[in-house]
């Protein structure tokens, strides 16, 4: 059966909506356009070997399918039983399933997850890793927006998340440039990309299947008293960050329960340096996904003193947080192989206590055979 595609749905059209009075009790029907989404430009530019990859890379569950776009499909295309993502959003951090608090704000937004920015997914999996660490609890919904507000793109259709002000900034050193991005979506579908309700989430809306356009609140919302000391532990605690690769690390990821444990082949990926260049080689792209140099008229001059402060700094490999994952996942891999060993143990007493019940049982068999012959002679 053919897929359905509601694109004409997203494509700009004109429609008599509005009236103005003229002149005297005349009144004027104008048009009113309809603007379309910038995605409607984009055709993926992926194969169907890099796609393929994206499961193991990004490690989905299993049964989750992904599928590459025709050249005619577009990102904001609605397919029944299918979501687009784009791939800078599962480098920036988001796994499968999706998480609850991600589900619950996008819900809150009235957007699907491909309407949202680069920038804005890192924003997103680092808060809540923030919060799981300052807070010891997942960040809520209000926290976020009162730090946050959605701001729609120059390329409409596409939002990002911006600071209310200036001391509500959490982030820094996020890429001021991105190129071919949009370019690099594709299809997901199955039954395990979200979390599904239950007794311990409760009812949580699912995923946006087609892109809304959604109502921008102006004003910043106020925050309960008794979670403001909730943000500013989290403020706090971002200013001791030395290394937001770390952030990103499917290590990372896994130590707070956002993503599966990373497995030899993602490790050995996530040791490379995170370059341009070596964006192209995760990714196995022609192209460099993300190029973090800004532009030559907002480059700033480093001075020597500047340069020395800047090469003294710890590399990523070397940061405290690294340090501190690599000895917590050690010691996860040192419980899991002890596990492993007294299963084993476990294991072989019960064959053998079953061997024992085993001779047992047929020496009273015997018995009870010797006797019956005894009885039966006498």
């Amino acid at each position: 059966m053919a897929e359905v595609r509601f694109s004409e749905l997203e494509i700009g059209l004109l429609s008599s909506g509005n009236l103005e009075r003229g002149g005297g009790d005349t009144a004027v029907s104008t048009p009113r356009v309809v603007r379309a989404f910038h995605a409607l430009k984009e055709v993926c530019g992926l194969d169907n070997e890099t796609v393929g990859r994206f499961k193991d890379r990004f490690q989905f569950p299993e049964h989750v399918r992904v599928r590459r776009p025709t050249n005619e499909d577009r990102a904001c295309d609605f397919f029944l039983g299918k979501i687009c993502f784009y791939e800078v959003a599962f480098t920036y951090g988001l796994r499968l399933p999706i998480h609850p608090f991600i589900m619950e704000l996008l819900g809150f937004f009235g957007i699907a997850p491909g309407q949202l920015m680069p920038n804005s997914w890192r924003i997103l999996v680092n808060c809540m890793e923030i919060w799981l660490a300052a807070n010891e609890d997942m960040i809520k919904v209000s926290e976020l927006v009162h730090l946050c507000c959605l701001k729609e793109s120059k390329e409409y259709g596409y939002y990002k998340l911006v600071p209310w002000a200036r001391r509500a900034r959490i982030m820094r050193g996020l890429p001021l440039l991105f190129r071919y991005w949009k370019s690099r979506f594709f299809f997901v579908s199955g039954d395990d990309f979200e979390t599904p309700a239950s007794e311990a989430w409760g009812d949580i809306l699912r995923l946006l299947r087609r892109w809304g356009t959604p109502h921008l609140v102006k004003r910043r919302p106020k925050l309960q008293s008794k979670y403001q000391s909730r943000v500013e532990k989290a403020i706090e605690y971002a200013k001791t960050i030395e290394s937001w690769e770390d952030l990103v690390d499917p290590r990372t990821l896994a130590f707070y329960c956002l993503g599966p444990d990373p497995s030899s082949a993602i490790l050995i990926l996530a040791a490379l340096p995170s370059s341009p260049t070596s964006a192209s080689a995760r990714g196995a792209s022609p192209t460099p996904l993300v190029e973090e140099l800004p532009p030559r008229n907002k480059r700033l001059r480093v001075g020597e003193k500047q340069k020395e402060k800047v090469d003294s700094r710890p590399s990523t490999e070397n940061s405290k947080l690294r340090k501190e994952l690599i000895a917590a996942m050690d010691d996860a891999n040192q419980a899991k192989e002890k596990l492993r060993t007294l299963t084993d143990e476990l294991r072989v007493e019960r064959e053998l206590t079953k061997e024992k019940d085993e001779q047992i049982a047929a020496a009273r068999e015997r018995a009870k055979r010797l006797v019956a012959k005894a009885v039966e002679g006498f």
